[in-house]
């Protein structure tokens, strides 16, 4: 091509310039890289089958979803026809050749000590890791679990997920970006001995139950761990920064869950968040579905709550009894609940200073006014999230929302041609 000039590349339809092969009489013109692609591959995002070159798409829309970056393609693809699964070429080049072992850059990051890896273009060297977890597979990033609604279950918390994962294809596992990234090891101030991260309940084989001493709810077996076993200590993965729970608390959250009769001091309170009415408490929120959204955290729930039906509002029974004043070791000052921004008045945007992200302005938070610090009312005993993990998952919500939206316009498009077209049958 003479310089300064671009074409699109017939194979994988991306802008093409210097050397590319072209037949002029058909105007047809690929990239070197597309010229000599392989006829298929091995590809780590899908170790069941190999992955066959086909130059344009089989299915009956005349277009593919990549299952690496989930935008449309209509050129060449690396496909699986078995199982539908259809890799853009510069995708399977991209996510095949990425460094594999970045546990050790993960674990520098999680822990602010130094790393041969670079801080500032994480993306690239995690789309692949090794788990201890998982040890018989690597784990690939995906911007949504494969399936219709892109949800999934952690196989380290036991959670719902809905956004980007890792994930083994041939074992179904999945995790969470923020579990796959644990640390190995944690110290709770309360607590004389370290913390070591289990990815199973280390007593399972003596029938143990495990019961969480932070929130003193069961721990599944096979759900991940943190436990000091000289002392038989332990706490969910997500409760491991949490404060101990009052056992009054959770005995009324059981006496609930059970449909016993809580004590009378309990079913109505007067909270400071909702000073007009009383709120009522309910064992399950009237509605078809029995879910809610919590005024307080902004989260949503699906058990017990606190109820004012007048105004439609609504608490989580753990929100109903935080603290209004907390202290964090990592901070001199005490930290004072607020019930919305301090500062929305005057059109500040607050950034939780644990996890990075915005705060609502009209949820609960943690604030200390005169540092300007605060947190999201669950991340107050948290501890600080490592910037570069929260611009990484930044990044991955930005490109599937992207991807999300160029599948909109693409299929927009290709419905307007299918109309146009029927439009131009019927006048023939």
């Amino acid at each position: 091509m003479p310089e300064g000039e671009t074409i699109d590349c017939s194979g994988c339809n991306l802008a093409a310039s210097g050397a590319v092969y072209a037949c002029m009489q058909c105007k047809f013109f690929l990239h070197e890289k597309c010229f000599h692609a392989t006829r298929s591959i091995n590809h780590p995002s899908h170790p069941l089958h190999h992955l066959t070159l086909v130059p344009y798409p089989t299915y009956p829309t005349g277009y593919f979803t990549c299952d690496y970056c989930s935008e449309l393609g209509s050129g060449f693809s690396f496909t699986c026809s078995t199982c539908d699964f259809d890799l853009h070429v510069h995708c399977a080049s991209i996510s095949e050749n990425t460094p594999v072992d970045v546990v050790p850059y993960l674990e520098s990051q999680m822990t602010g000590t130094t790393s041969t890896a670079t801080e500032t273009e994480p993306t690239a060297a995690l789309t692949q890791i090794q788990h201890k977890s998982h040890a018989e597979h690597a784990l690939n990033l995906l911007p949504r679990a494969p399936g219709a609604n892109g949800t999934f279950i952690c196989n380290g918390c036991g959670e719902n997920g809905d956004a980007s994962v890792y994930r083994c294809s041939t074992c179904d596992y999945n995790l969470h970006i923020k579990c796959a990234w644990l640390n190995k090891i944690v110290d709770r101030v309360d607590h004389e001995h370290p913390l070591t991260l289990y990815y199973s309940n280390p007593y399972k084989d003596k029938g143990v139950t495990f019961e969480c001493d932070v929130c003193h709810y069961n721990v599944p077996e096979n759900s991940w761990v943190y436990c000091c076993l000289d002392c038989d200590y332990g706490t969910h993965m997500n409760c491991v920064w949490g404060e101990e729970r009052p056992k009054v608390d959770m005995e009324l959250e059981k006496f609930i869950a059970a449909k016993q009769e809580p004590t009378r001091a309990h079913t109505q309170i007067h909270h400071k968040s909702h000073a007009k009415h009383a709120l009522n408490l309910l064992s399950r929120y009237p509605g078809a579905n029995g879910e809610y959204m919590c005024n307080g955290c902004g989260e949503s729930g699906n058990d017990s709550v606190y109820r004012c039906s007048t105004c439609d509002y609504d608490l989580h029974v753990k929100c109903a009894g935080l603290n209004e004043i907390v202290d964090r070791v990592d901070h001199e000052h005490p930290l004072t609940l607020f019930y919305s921004n301090p500062y929305k008045g005057k059109g500040v945007i607050f950034e939780c200073d644990v996890c990075h992200y915005t705060i609502p302005s009209d949820s609960w938070i943690y604030c200390c006014l005169e540092c300007a610090y605060g947190t999201h009312v669950n991340c107050v005993w948290g501890k600080e999230r490592a910037k570069a993990v929260v611009e990484l998952e930044k990044f991955v919500a930005a490109q599937q929302e992207l991807s999300r939206l160029q599948q909109q316009i693409q299929m927009n498009r290709l419905s307007a041609q299918m109309i146009a077209s029927s439009i131009n049958g019927f006048r023939h």
